[in-house]
């Protein structure tokens, strides 16, 4: 029970063994919900990634580490989580928070437990994402096993109530919040440059659902209009597939990747982007909208899943599925510059209703719902 209102919170640091060497949306969003828990209340979180790469931080934090590693390879996880088991067991918590969906490290301790559900998108794209059914299958036990289920968007509470409708008296919706860090020091010559062109900025994973094909797509079919337009894409290295489709296009000249920036320079990149396309086929929310919007971008992106409630009217919304349709929509914005300055400000005012203190204190709230008072 807690003491002194203090309540005692373990995050089970799964996502952070998982994406041990590089941070990851799902990480990003326990960097800011555990820091902010912690300057309040006594967390916990367990983390095989090294100490130098990013997590949360806070006065009330503990981070429990296990770097033994021995041979065979083989005792390396057994030994791990018992190691963590027994520090989560010791510290006793009010309260359990697993970072992703798979069973707290913890033995003999009762108490009640939270995942929260990022998205649907292995059950939306089971043939392509998840065709064992596993991930489906591990999913369902956690919601099944979960004291409360607090959900990303309205979107994603719909889609886990669509295949579970027996779990709405556990669920919730807590919206995320952006988090690109703005701070920039001088502008460099090339981010000068940048200035003086015209070009559409895309983040992210191209492959699958994400629909990069029909973006491409359509902007071959703007490239008459208006043929100093450039794409650049943010994200992993042109794969053979898309340099094959890019050529057959005759657009691969006009298309720029850039890879493992810093966040200055993505800042620069969504600072003088005409606009920002986000024309995925499905989102649990949408975070680089927010990104977006902060970095006073006009937003391109699909009338789909998440991402309207997300945008609302500050992004021009199109078919996903048409190619057509996301043609037309770059076409209006690289043609009419008030519809991009009208973007601009609606999106200003769009991304201010999303913060990362609205989330902590909607988490907050329902630990204390969750967590038995001392009378």
């Amino acid at each position: 029970m807690p003491v002194n209102g203090r309540l005692r919170i373990y995050y089970d640091g799964i996502i952070y063994s998982m994406y041990r060497h590089r941070p990851g949306g799902i990480s990003n969003f326990f960097d800011h919900l555990i820091s902010g828990v912690a300057s309040q209340h006594d967390c916990l979180l367990t983390s095989l990634r090294p100490a130098h790469l990013p997590h949360p931080s806070g006065q009330l934090l503990a981070i429990a580490r296990h770097n033994i590693s021995i041979r065979p390879g083989r005792f390396n996880n057994p030994l791990r989580r018992q190691s963590f088991s027994i520090r989560a067991g010791l510290f006793r918590p009010d309260l359990i928070h697993p970072t992703y969906y798979e069973a707290p490290l913890i033995h003999r301790i009762r108490a009640p437990l939270v995942y929260t559900v990022h998205d649907m998108i292995h059950e939306k794209w089971r043939d392509q994402l998840d065709p064992t059914g596993q991930a489906i299958e591990a999913k369902r036990r956690c919601f099944e096993a979960a004291s409360a289920l607090p959900c990303v968007s309205e979107s994603t509470l719909r889609d886990l109530l669509e295949l579970y409708p027996h779990l709405e008296p556990k669920a919730s919706v807590i919206h995320l919040a952006g988090n690109l860090k703005s701070g920039l020091a001088s502008c460099s010559e090339k981010a000068a440059n940048q200035q003086n062109e015209q070009y559409l900025l895309y983040v992210g994973a191209r492959s699958s659902y994400k629909n990069f094909t029909r973006l491409a797509l359509a902007f071959s079919r703007v490239m008459a209009t208006f043929p100093m337009l450039r794409l650049k894409l943010v994200g992993a290295p042109l794969a053979s597939d898309e340099v094959d489709l890019l050529n057959a296009l005759s657009i691969f000249t006009r298309v720029d990747v850039h890879v493992g920036l810093p966040d200055a320079a993505l800042a620069e990149l969504y600072r003088h982007a005409i606009a920002f396309v986000y024309p995925s086929l499905y989102e649990g929310f949408g975070l680089p909208l927010l990104e977006a919007m902060a970095m006073n971008t006009p937003v391109l992106a699909a009338n789909t899943s998440s991402i309207p409630e997300v945008a609302s009217d500050a992004a021009l919304l199109f078919n996903p599925w048409s190619v057509d349709s996301i043609a037309d929509a770059i076409l209006q914005i690289a043609g009419k510059p008030e519809l991009g300055e009208e973007l601009r400000r609606k999106g200003q005012r769009q991304c201010l209703r999303f913060s990362w203190d609205k989330t902590t204190s909607g988490y907050l709230n329902l630990y204390r719902q969750l967590v038995p008072q001392k009378s």
